[in-house]
């Protein structure tokens, strides 16, 4: 199991980086105490999100005795107008006019959101299948090229996540956290990507899309796959697609 290098305030970077050019690799922006940082990949080509429509009206309580895992997936891409909704309902951003900010649709600890997200597509349609990061600030997808989607996908220990058509995954990049929590900070990373599941599976239920999420995968494999650093560690998934009657 890796270590999350906590109690320390030292910055642990990735080797790699003294090896391969820094265009592999992710940048950070913006950087400075109690604003936002985003992960921006720019090496591959970008896929544009629509945008995100009004969920549909229902009750609150149907919605949360309606919820379930599903894993009964049909071998079917998610169009990409839900998966837009999907996204952007779940994790997204708005701005808030009467508190004059930036907010997004889950709590985080100090509002620092330190997790990052990840989605692989594997069924043919409106996206090509492949390995992308959500660009939350843009409300797009960003193609990391150099990540192979079936090399992740194996590595899931069950056969219903290795079928999966659409495969959400979070990591929690430390170093957001560390400066104001210390040790504290990625207990309250996980319980963001609680907060940020819980949001899935109710959009997942009111728009119809079979979730399921799971824990279990070949970490190491997955983490050298995505040639993340040190600071940052994937931790949870969400399963979706849609289910056969």
């Amino acid at each position: 199991m890796r270590v999350f290098g906590l109690g320390t305030n030292k910055i642990m970077r990735d080797p790699f980086f003294k090896i391969f050019e820094k265009k592999f690799f992710p940048a950070l922006s913006g950087g400075t105490a109690g604003t936002q940082l985003y992960t921006v990949y720019t090496r591959g080509a970008t896929v544009a999100l629509p945008p995100p429509r009004q969920l549909p009206s229902v009750l609150l309580d149907a919605v949360l005795r309606r919820r379930r895992s599903r894993r009964n997936f049909l071998p079917e891409q998610i169009k990409k107008e839900e998966l837009s909704d999907l996204l952007y309902w779940s994790m997204g951003e708005y701005e808030d006019s009467q508190a004059r900010a930036t907010r997004r649709m889950h709590p985080s600890g100090g509002a620092k959101y330190p997790l990052e997200c990840y989605v692989g597509i594997y069924e043919k349609g409106d996206i090509n299948p492949g390995m992308y990061h959500y660009n939350i600030s843009k409300h797009i997808l960003e193609h990391l090229p150099f990540v192979s989607a079936e090399n992740i996908r194996r590595c899931f220990h069950y056969d219903f996540a290795q079928t999966a058509p659409v495969v959400i995954s979070f990591s929690y990049v430390h170093g957001r956290m560390q400066k104001k929590y210390g040790m504290l900070g990625y207990k309250l990373g996980i319980l963001e990507g609680g907060h940020i599941g819980q949001n899935l599976y109710l959009v997942a239920e009111s728009l119809h899309i079979g979730i399921s999420a799971i824990g279990g995968m070949d970490y190491d494999v997955a983490h050298s796959e995505f040639c993340l650093g040190s600071e940052e560690h994937l931790f949870y998934h969400v399963i979706l697609g849609y289910c056969a009657q």
